[in-house]
This record gives structure tokens, sequence and C-alpha cells, in this order.
């Protein structure tokens, strides 16, 4: 019988594009987490300005740290798949570079799967934080679910009315190789694509934990620690596009997902029954077909 790694390596991969200002978090979270078994996965999408700097003078300190460069800018969602494959810990956490971790994150995200090692994922909560221009904070949202364990089936039928948990569940600790096989397949895929700032195609985070999630019977939510998203506005990748500028923004946004889950559904014998649920949901329809 295989005993599990009761302290298996975790990578930290963190894409990063123009952010020698904001980068710092990111890495000071992860490489002062209280779960020392990490590596920081940094790769750079061909940045302008002195992200390379910032970042290898950590690297320099910090031999965990491995700095990878794109010649070219590939997109966030190919550069967050660089990360992964670039990667070699038995499990991965997707980190934006203008986010951060709690210091127990890793520790609270371990001791979940090395209790409950058939979980697909370990989901916290995530604290939205607006960044001053003068460093300051503004507190955005909250984002938490009663912690336990959840079914698969119980997300299926509950992201269909509540998208946010399928972006919670893109930043979730999971599998590296769970992670990378449904953002690879995504990325193939153009139901799952929408135009993002710059006009490149960019898959729609939630629909990969889908993908990962469509593999197992559950998953684990925890409270203990938490993922900080700072909002940039313009700066943020999500809110690229004008979704929070147009006045159809949201409309567009909404329609992009629900064409992404009905292609998911459709192509998924496991969670096919979902479809039609999906043209009540996200306020687009009045009544299933």
């Amino acid at each position: 019988m295989n005993v599990p790694d009761s302290h298996p390596l975790v990578s930290i991969c963190i894409p990063t594009f123009n952010r020698e200002s904001l980068i710092w978090r990111a890495i000071e979270s992860s490489i002062h987490q209280t779960y020392a078994n990490i590596e920081i996965v940094v790769v750079d999408n061909a940045s302008t300005d002195n992200t390379r700097e910032v970042v290898l003078k950590y690297a320099a300190r910090d031999k965990r740290i491995k700095y990878f460069e794109n010649t070219t800018n590939i997109g966030s969602g190919n550069n967050y798949l660089k990360c992964a494959e670039y990667a070699t810990g038995e499990y991965v956490q997707a980190l934006g570079s203008d986010d951060w971790l709690s210091r127990n994150y890793i520790e609270e995200g371990i001791k979940h799967f090395s209790a409950v090692p058939e979980a697909a994922a370990i989901m916290t909560d995530v604290i939205t934080l607006e960044l001053g221009k003068n460093g300051n904070f503004r507190f955005i949202s909250e984002n938490s679910t009663r912690p336990g364990t959840y079914s698969a089936d119980w997300f299926f039928r509950n992201a269909l009315y509540h998208p946010h948990l399928a972006s919670k569940g893109y930043l979730s600790l999971m599998r590296r190789k769970d992670f990378a096989r449904s953002l690879q397949k995504e990325l193939r895929t153009p139901t799952s694509l929408i135009k993002r700032g710059g006009g490149m195609p960019e898959p729609i985070d939630g629909i990969v934990f889908w993908g990962v999630l469509v593999h197992y019977e559950h998953f684990i939510v925890t409270n203990n620690s938490a993922y900080i998203a700072g909002a940039n506005i313009k700066g943020s990748v999500g809110m690229q596009g004008g979704f929070a500028e147009r006045e159809d923004g949201y409309v567009y946004y909404s329609l992009a997902l629900r064409r992404a889950y009905e292609s998911f559904c459709a192509n998924s014998e496991k969670i096919k029954k979902y479809q039609r649920q999906i043209h009540l949901s996200l306020g687009l329809g009045m009544c299933a077909d």
C-alpha cells in the first residue's frame, strides 16, 4: 500500500507581466509560508519594465524561486500553463502577481489533502482588496463558503447560479497534473475563450476548475486560510475587456460564461443533466427550452 507523502512538494506558480511594483507581495507571501517544501515558479510574459530585476533579486536570496522568461507575450492563459509545465511539484497553487496568500495557506491545504487524499482541491476564502496609488487598501469583498466537504454534484448545481464558485475553484490548491490538463484543454476550446484587454482570447478561469472537478467526487472548503486578490481595475487581467466599464459589459461576460458552461455540459456525460438549467442561470433566460 502506497503511503501519501506527508510533506509533498508544492509549486506556487506566479505568471507575471509588467509587475515591478506589485509582484513583491506575491513573492513575499510565498517565501514566508509556514510550509517549507515549496518551489516558487515565476514566468515573465516578456515584461518591458523591471519585473525581471525584481524577481532575480529575490531568487538570489532564496533558491526555491525559479525564474523563466518568455521571448514574446503569449497571453495570460498560456502563461499560467507555462508555469504549470515548468513546475515540478505534486500540487500547484496559481497565484496572480498582484495577489498574495495568508502565511498558513499551503500548510492548511496540505493538511486537508493528507486527511482526504481523494479530494479534488482545497478551496479557501478569497478576500478582494483594491490597491490604491498611495499604498493603501480598500476592502471590496470576502468570498467565503461554509467549511466542510462538498460533493462535485453540489458544485455543478450551484456554480450555475453562483459563478464566483468556479473562479474560487481556479484559485484552489490542486494537483499540478489536473490543473495543467484542464487548462490545456480549455485553451483549445473556442467557447471557453473570451477577449480581454489587448484583444487576445483568454480562457474563462472558472471553466478550468470544472474540468478538474469532473474527475472527482468531492472537494474540501476551509476558512482557516485565505487567498487575497489585489484589484487594480484596468491593471488586473480579470477586469480587462471593459466588463466593469461598458454598459453591456456584464451581459457580455455572462453570455460568454453561459456558452462555456453549455459546451462543457454537452461534452460531459457526468454533468450533461445540468445543461437545461443553464438556460435559467446568470439571469439570461425566463424559462428552459
